[in-house]
């Protein structure tokens, strides 16, 4: 695959579990919280190219068929938001496969912050109003941890949708 062809000197990702918790928050919003073990967190890089920000993405199907593992496929979207460790501002992601990702301003209301405490990282997620996670109720998570120096494709992520019951 391309990922251990692009990257052939890279270990198996960091991140061998997480926990996600969603509730929601009023009628059509949701608040996700996502932890996971993290020994030396990343929270800058300034203009350093060598090292990595701590990072995290949720997805949401915006089709039925729509495949996680691709993030998507050509004209069967995934959409999502993104946090790093270093950004004052999410952003809102939107990909139809490998390679694809197109990253926007996040939506108005949309916020995610991070902390990291005892070997712990957390992010948590606000988002007002999704209509692809209350549509498909299904949840995708991308972790990249910066000590790791995962990024881009080098990253933990969970193998498939991830049902919602908030």
């Amino acid at each position: 695959g391309y990922v251990p062809a692009a990257y052939p000197d890279a270990g198996p990702p960091l991140t061998p579990s997480a926990l996600l918790v969603v509730d929601r928050n009023g009628a059509r919003g949701w608040i996700v919280h996502l932890a996971w073990p993290c020994a030396k967190p990343v929270d800058e890089i300034k203009s350093d190219t060598d090292r990595f920000a701590d990072a995290a993405a949720l997805l949401a199907p915006v089709l039925e068929d729509t495949p996680m593992i691709s993030m998507g496929a050509p004209k069967a979207p995934v959409e999502g938001m993104l946090w790093r460790a270093d950004w004052t501002a999410p952003v809102k992601i939107v990909a139809e496969g490998f390679g694809t990702v197109a990253r926007h301003p996040a939506p108005a209301g949309w916020t995610a912050q991070g902390t990291w405490k005892d070997g712990v990282r957390t992010a948590r997620f606000e988002i007002p109003d999704w209509p692809a996670l209350a549509a498909r109720k299904l949840l995708g998570i991308a972790i990249w941890q910066g000590a790791g120096r995962e990024r881009a494709g080098l990253k933990s992520v969970c193998g498939d949708w991830i049902p919602v019951t908030a």
